[in-house]
Protein backbone atom coordinates (compact mmCIF):
# COMPACT_ATOMS: atom_id res chain seq x y z
CA UNK A 1 0.00 0.00 0.00
CA UNK A 2 1.44 3.41 -0.94
CA UNK A 3 2.06 5.68 2.05
CA UNK A 4 0.20 8.95 2.36
CA UNK A 5 2.02 11.67 0.47
CA UNK A 6 4.23 9.32 -1.54
CA UNK A 7 4.49 10.03 -5.28
CA UNK A 8 4.26 6.95 -7.49
CA UNK A 9 6.70 7.65 -10.30
CA UNK A 10 5.07 6.27 -13.41
CA UNK A 11 5.50 9.05 -15.95
CA UNK A 12 5.94 12.74 -16.66
CA UNK A 13 2.66 14.34 -15.54
CA UNK A 14 2.03 14.66 -11.80
CA UNK A 15 -1.61 13.97 -10.93
CA UNK A 16 -3.17 14.68 -7.55
CA UNK A 17 -6.03 12.39 -6.47
CA UNK A 18 -8.33 13.87 -3.81
CA UNK A 19 -10.52 11.18 -2.22
CA UNK A 20 -13.82 12.45 -0.77
CA UNK A 21 -15.77 9.27 -0.15
CA UNK A 22 -18.90 7.88 -1.80
CA UNK A 23 -19.64 4.39 -3.11
CA UNK A 24 -16.12 4.13 -4.48
CA UNK A 25 -14.87 4.18 -0.87
CA UNK A 26 -17.35 1.56 0.33
CA UNK A 27 -17.18 -2.17 0.99
CA UNK A 28 -19.76 -4.67 2.11
CA UNK A 29 -20.05 -5.25 5.84
CA UNK A 30 -22.36 -7.40 7.91
CA UNK A 31 -25.10 -4.75 7.76
CA UNK A 32 -24.52 -3.50 4.21
CA UNK A 33 -22.08 -1.34 2.29
CA UNK A 34 -20.49 1.56 4.17
CA UNK A 35 -17.44 3.87 3.78
CA UNK A 36 -14.21 2.03 4.61
CA UNK A 37 -11.46 3.20 2.23
CA UNK A 38 -9.35 6.32 2.07
CA UNK A 39 -7.41 7.46 -0.95
CA UNK A 40 -4.38 5.29 -0.20
CA UNK A 41 -6.46 2.11 -0.06
CA UNK A 42 -8.27 3.16 -3.22
CA UNK A 43 -5.04 3.48 -5.20
CA UNK A 44 -3.70 0.26 -3.72
CA UNK A 45 -6.76 -1.57 -5.08
CA UNK A 46 -5.96 -0.60 -8.67
CA UNK A 47 -4.30 -3.22 -10.87
CA UNK A 48 -1.74 -0.65 -12.01
CA UNK A 49 -1.34 2.98 -12.95
CA UNK A 50 -1.21 4.51 -16.43
CA UNK A 51 2.36 5.24 -17.55
CA UNK A 52 1.31 8.82 -18.41
CA UNK A 53 1.01 9.90 -14.77
CA UNK A 54 2.86 10.26 -11.47
CA UNK A 55 0.11 9.93 -8.86
CA UNK A 56 -0.10 11.51 -5.43
CA UNK A 57 -3.14 10.90 -3.19
CA UNK A 58 -4.80 12.77 -0.34
CA UNK A 59 -7.89 11.80 1.63
CA UNK A 60 -10.21 14.78 2.14
CA UNK A 61 -13.18 12.84 3.54
CA UNK A 62 -15.26 9.69 3.43
CA UNK A 63 -18.78 11.13 3.35
CA UNK A 64 -21.44 10.05 0.89
CA UNK A 65 -22.28 12.87 -1.51
CA UNK A 66 -25.81 13.37 -0.18
CA UNK A 67 -24.13 14.79 2.94
CA UNK A 68 -22.13 17.37 0.97
CA UNK A 69 -23.43 20.80 0.01
CA UNK A 70 -21.90 23.14 -2.54
CA UNK A 71 -19.99 24.88 0.25
CA UNK A 72 -17.88 21.75 0.65
CA UNK A 73 -16.55 22.29 -2.86
CA UNK A 74 -15.02 25.63 -1.89
CA UNK A 75 -12.41 23.77 0.16
CA UNK A 76 -11.76 21.40 -2.75
CA UNK A 77 -11.38 24.36 -5.09
CA UNK A 78 -8.84 25.97 -2.75
CA UNK A 79 -6.82 22.74 -2.57
CA UNK A 80 -6.80 22.56 -6.38
CA UNK A 81 -5.68 26.18 -6.68
CA UNK A 82 -2.76 25.44 -4.37
CA UNK A 83 -1.92 22.36 -6.44
CA UNK A 84 -1.85 24.00 -9.87
CA UNK A 85 1.82 24.93 -9.71
CA UNK A 86 2.88 21.44 -8.63
CA UNK A 87 0.56 19.15 -10.56
CA UNK A 88 -0.53 18.79 -14.16
CA UNK A 89 -4.00 17.47 -13.31
CA UNK A 90 -6.36 16.63 -10.45
CA UNK A 91 -8.81 13.77 -9.91
CA UNK A 92 -11.55 14.00 -7.27
CA UNK A 93 -13.29 10.76 -6.24
CA UNK A 94 -16.74 11.43 -4.83
CA UNK A 95 -20.19 9.91 -4.41
CA UNK A 96 -22.53 9.85 -7.39
CA UNK A 97 -25.86 10.79 -5.78
CA UNK A 98 -25.17 14.55 -5.74
CA UNK A 99 -22.20 14.50 -8.11
CA UNK A 100 -23.81 16.54 -10.90
CA UNK A 101 -24.48 19.58 -8.70
CA UNK A 102 -21.20 19.29 -6.77
CA UNK A 103 -19.19 19.02 -10.00
CA UNK A 104 -21.05 22.02 -11.41
CA UNK A 105 -20.42 24.05 -8.25
CA UNK A 106 -16.71 23.27 -8.48
CA UNK A 107 -16.73 24.32 -12.13
CA UNK A 108 -18.38 27.64 -11.23
CA UNK A 109 -15.89 28.63 -8.52
CA UNK A 110 -12.74 27.19 -10.10
CA UNK A 111 -10.94 28.97 -12.93
CA UNK A 112 -7.81 26.96 -13.77
CA UNK A 113 -6.37 25.52 -16.97
CA UNK A 114 -5.20 22.19 -15.59
CA UNK A 115 -7.61 19.24 -16.04
CA UNK A 116 -9.89 18.63 -13.04
CA UNK A 117 -11.77 15.34 -13.26
CA UNK A 118 -14.48 13.97 -10.97
CA UNK A 119 -15.28 10.28 -10.86
CA UNK A 120 -16.60 7.61 -8.53
CA UNK A 121 -18.48 4.33 -8.68
CA UNK A 122 -22.02 3.15 -9.20
CA UNK A 123 -21.23 -0.18 -7.55
CA UNK A 124 -19.17 -0.76 -4.43
CA UNK A 125 -15.99 -2.81 -4.31
CA UNK A 126 -17.63 -5.96 -2.96
CA UNK A 127 -19.74 -6.71 -6.07
CA UNK A 128 -18.31 -8.51 -9.14
CA UNK A 129 -19.17 -5.61 -11.47
CA UNK A 130 -17.52 -2.90 -9.36
CA UNK A 131 -16.66 -0.01 -11.68
CA UNK A 132 -14.54 2.13 -9.36
CA UNK A 133 -11.05 0.96 -10.41
CA UNK A 134 -11.73 1.41 -14.13
CA UNK A 135 -13.24 4.84 -13.58
CA UNK A 136 -10.28 6.01 -11.49
CA UNK A 137 -7.76 4.77 -14.04
CA UNK A 138 -9.66 6.53 -16.83
CA UNK A 139 -9.93 9.71 -14.78
CA UNK A 140 -6.16 9.71 -14.14
CA UNK A 141 -5.52 9.30 -17.87
CA UNK A 142 -7.75 12.30 -18.62
CA UNK A 143 -6.19 14.40 -15.86
CA UNK A 144 -2.72 13.67 -17.29
CA UNK A 145 -3.71 14.54 -20.86
CA UNK A 146 -2.83 17.93 -22.39
CA UNK A 147 -5.98 17.55 -24.53
CA UNK A 148 -8.12 17.99 -21.41
CA UNK A 149 -6.64 21.37 -20.43
CA UNK A 150 -8.98 24.33 -20.49
CA UNK A 151 -12.17 22.26 -20.66
CA UNK A 152 -13.38 23.19 -17.20
CA UNK A 153 -14.32 20.56 -14.64
CA UNK A 154 -14.90 17.15 -16.22
CA UNK A 155 -16.78 14.03 -15.13
CA UNK A 156 -15.50 10.61 -16.23
CA UNK A 157 -17.58 7.44 -16.00
CA UNK A 158 -17.92 4.33 -18.14
CA UNK A 159 -15.07 5.48 -20.46
CA UNK A 160 -16.92 8.73 -21.31
CA UNK A 161 -15.77 12.31 -20.67
CA UNK A 162 -18.51 14.78 -19.75
CA UNK A 163 -18.54 18.51 -19.05
CA UNK A 164 -19.71 19.25 -15.51
CA UNK A 165 -21.88 22.03 -16.95
CA UNK A 166 -24.12 19.54 -18.81
CA UNK A 167 -23.80 16.13 -17.17
CA UNK A 168 -26.67 14.59 -15.18
CA UNK A 169 -27.17 11.32 -13.40
CA UNK A 170 -29.92 9.69 -15.44
CA UNK A 171 -30.05 6.19 -13.91
CA UNK A 172 -29.90 5.02 -10.31
CA UNK A 173 -27.30 2.27 -10.75
CA UNK A 174 -26.42 1.55 -14.40
CA UNK A 175 -22.76 1.87 -15.34
CA UNK A 176 -23.71 4.45 -18.00
CA UNK A 177 -25.76 6.45 -15.50
CA UNK A 178 -24.14 9.78 -16.42
CA UNK A 179 -25.32 11.44 -19.61
CA UNK A 180 -25.13 14.84 -21.25
CA UNK A 181 -28.18 14.94 -23.49
CA UNK A 182 -28.66 16.46 -25.97
CA UNK A 183 -25.03 17.52 -26.63
CA UNK A 184 -23.47 14.21 -25.57
CA UNK A 185 -20.08 13.58 -23.94
CA UNK A 186 -17.07 15.65 -24.91
CA UNK A 187 -15.11 12.50 -25.66
CA UNK A 188 -14.09 9.05 -24.49
CA UNK A 189 -11.11 6.95 -23.43
CA UNK A 190 -9.59 4.27 -25.67
CA UNK A 191 -6.63 2.15 -24.49
CA UNK A 192 -5.86 4.69 -21.75
CA UNK A 193 -5.83 7.53 -24.29
CA UNK A 194 -8.46 10.29 -24.00
CA UNK A 195 -10.17 11.35 -27.23
CA UNK A 196 -11.75 14.82 -27.14
CA UNK A 197 -14.36 14.98 -29.90
CA UNK A 198 -15.64 18.52 -29.26
CA UNK A 199 -15.46 21.40 -26.82
CA UNK A 200 -18.51 22.99 -25.22
CA UNK A 201 -19.21 26.35 -26.85
CA UNK A 202 -21.26 27.73 -23.94
CA UNK A 203 -19.47 30.54 -22.08
CA UNK A 204 -18.22 29.52 -18.64
CA UNK A 205 -20.13 30.57 -15.53
CA UNK A 206 -17.81 31.98 -12.87
CA UNK A 207 -18.45 33.10 -9.29
CA UNK A 208 -15.46 34.31 -7.27
CA UNK A 209 -15.46 32.85 -3.74
CA UNK A 210 -12.76 31.83 -1.30
CA UNK A 211 -12.71 28.73 0.87
CA UNK A 212 -13.98 30.59 3.92
CA UNK A 213 -17.11 32.01 2.28
CA UNK A 214 -20.42 31.31 4.01
CA UNK A 215 -22.91 29.70 1.60
CA UNK A 216 -26.52 30.49 2.59
CA UNK A 217 -29.35 27.99 2.59
CA UNK A 218 -31.23 27.86 -0.70
CA UNK A 219 -34.26 25.60 -0.91
CA UNK A 220 -35.36 23.37 -3.80
CA UNK A 221 -39.03 22.47 -4.28
CA UNK A 222 -40.87 20.48 -6.94
CA UNK A 223 -44.45 21.12 -7.97
CA UNK A 224 -46.99 18.84 -9.68
CA UNK A 225 -50.24 18.99 -11.59
CA UNK A 226 -53.05 20.41 -9.47
CA UNK A 227 -50.74 21.68 -6.72
CA UNK A 228 -53.03 23.62 -4.33
CA UNK A 229 -50.25 25.81 -2.93
CA UNK A 230 -49.26 23.83 0.15
CA UNK A 231 -45.91 22.97 -1.48
CA UNK A 232 -44.73 26.51 -0.73
CA UNK A 233 -46.35 27.05 2.67
CA UNK A 234 -43.27 26.11 4.65
CA UNK A 235 -40.95 28.28 2.57
CA UNK A 236 -43.10 31.34 3.23
CA UNK A 237 -42.63 30.77 6.95
CA UNK A 238 -39.00 29.62 7.00
CA UNK A 239 -35.90 31.78 6.82
CA UNK A 240 -34.43 30.74 3.47
CA UNK A 241 -32.10 32.91 1.40
CA UNK A 242 -33.44 31.76 -1.96
CA UNK A 243 -35.68 29.22 -3.64
CA UNK A 244 -35.58 27.16 -6.83
CA UNK A 245 -38.96 25.80 -7.89
CA UNK A 246 -38.95 22.87 -10.31
CA UNK A 247 -41.96 23.57 -12.50
CA UNK A 248 -43.87 21.45 -14.95
CA UNK A 249 -42.99 21.55 -18.64
CA UNK A 250 -41.07 24.56 -19.90
CA UNK A 251 -41.84 26.75 -16.88
CA UNK A 252 -45.45 26.32 -15.71
CA UNK A 253 -47.15 26.05 -12.32
CA UNK A 254 -50.75 25.78 -11.16
CA UNK A 255 -52.79 28.95 -10.51
CA UNK A 256 -52.69 28.22 -6.78
CA UNK A 257 -48.90 28.67 -6.71
CA UNK A 258 -48.88 32.06 -8.42
CA UNK A 259 -49.58 34.25 -5.38
CA UNK A 260 -47.27 32.34 -2.98
CA UNK A 261 -44.47 32.55 -5.55
CA UNK A 262 -45.15 36.27 -6.00
CA UNK A 263 -44.89 36.90 -2.26
CA UNK A 264 -41.67 34.89 -2.03
CA UNK A 265 -40.12 36.67 -5.04
CA UNK A 266 -40.72 40.01 -3.31
CA UNK A 267 -38.62 38.82 -0.37
CA UNK A 268 -35.95 36.46 -1.78
CA UNK A 269 -34.62 35.45 -5.22
CA UNK A 270 -36.87 32.77 -6.72
CA UNK A 271 -35.64 30.85 -9.76
CA UNK A 272 -37.89 28.62 -11.83
CA UNK A 273 -36.40 25.48 -13.37
CA UNK A 274 -38.12 22.38 -14.71
CA UNK A 275 -38.58 18.92 -13.29
CA UNK A 276 -37.90 17.58 -16.82
CA UNK A 277 -34.23 16.48 -17.03
CA UNK A 278 -33.26 18.18 -20.30
CA UNK A 279 -34.29 21.18 -22.35
CA UNK A 280 -34.34 24.98 -22.09
CA UNK A 281 -36.99 26.88 -20.19
CA UNK A 282 -39.30 29.22 -22.09
CA UNK A 283 -39.44 32.95 -21.40
CA UNK A 284 -41.86 34.40 -23.95
CA UNK A 285 -44.34 31.87 -25.32
CA UNK A 286 -47.14 31.25 -22.79
CA UNK A 287 -48.86 34.10 -20.96
CA UNK A 288 -51.66 32.52 -18.90
CA UNK A 289 -51.48 32.72 -15.06
CA UNK A 290 -48.72 30.39 -13.88
CA UNK A 291 -46.95 30.25 -17.25
CA UNK A 292 -43.49 31.66 -17.85
CA UNK A 293 -44.44 35.17 -19.05
CA UNK A 294 -46.64 35.59 -15.99
CA UNK A 295 -43.95 34.24 -13.63
CA UNK A 296 -41.30 36.55 -15.05
CA UNK A 297 -43.61 39.55 -14.68
CA UNK A 298 -43.91 38.67 -10.99
CA UNK A 299 -40.16 38.79 -10.41
CA UNK A 300 -39.16 35.15 -10.83
CA UNK A 301 -35.88 34.33 -12.60
CA UNK A 302 -35.57 31.78 -15.41
CA UNK A 303 -32.88 29.11 -14.91
CA UNK A 304 -32.27 28.75 -18.64
CA UNK A 305 -31.04 25.25 -19.43
CA UNK A 306 -29.98 24.49 -15.84
CA UNK A 307 -31.98 21.84 -14.00
CA UNK A 308 -33.13 22.30 -10.43
CA UNK A 309 -30.08 20.96 -8.53
CA UNK A 310 -27.58 22.97 -10.60
CA UNK A 311 -29.75 26.08 -10.48
CA UNK A 312 -29.91 25.74 -6.69
CA UNK A 313 -26.11 25.39 -6.51
CA UNK A 314 -25.56 28.45 -8.69
CA UNK A 315 -28.07 30.56 -6.76
CA UNK A 316 -26.45 29.63 -3.44
CA UNK A 317 -22.98 30.54 -4.75
CA UNK A 318 -24.21 33.84 -6.19
CA UNK A 319 -25.85 34.78 -2.90
CA UNK A 320 -22.63 33.85 -1.07
CA UNK A 321 -20.78 36.29 -3.33
CA UNK A 322 -23.17 39.12 -2.42
CA UNK A 323 -24.78 39.31 -5.85
CA UNK A 324 -27.92 41.44 -6.20
CA UNK A 325 -31.14 40.14 -7.70
CA UNK A 326 -30.36 41.95 -10.96
CA UNK A 327 -26.89 40.39 -11.09
CA UNK A 328 -28.35 36.96 -10.34
CA UNK A 329 -30.88 37.32 -13.16
CA UNK A 330 -28.10 38.39 -15.55
CA UNK A 331 -25.92 35.37 -14.72
CA UNK A 332 -28.80 32.96 -15.28
CA UNK A 333 -29.68 34.72 -18.55
CA UNK A 334 -26.07 34.54 -19.72
CA UNK A 335 -25.92 30.83 -18.82
CA UNK A 336 -28.24 30.09 -21.73
CA UNK A 337 -25.43 30.90 -24.18
CA UNK A 338 -26.18 31.59 -27.82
Amino acid sequence: MPARGVVLSMGAVRVLVLAMGGTISMDQGSEGAAPRFGGEELLASLPGLPPSADVHVETMGRASSENLDVGAMLGVAERIRRARDSYGGVVVTIGTDALEELAFALDVVLDVELPVVLTGALRNSSVPSADGPANVLDAICVAASPAARGLGVLVVFNQEIHAARFVQKAHTFALDAFRSDPCGPLGWIVEERPRIAHRAAAPPIRVALDAGASVPYVALATTFGGDDGRTLGGFEREDVAGLVIQTLGSGHVSRALVEPLTRLAQRIPVVYASRIPFGDLFTDTYAYPGAEIDLLSRGLICSGALGGPKARALLALLLASGATREQIARVFADSRGG
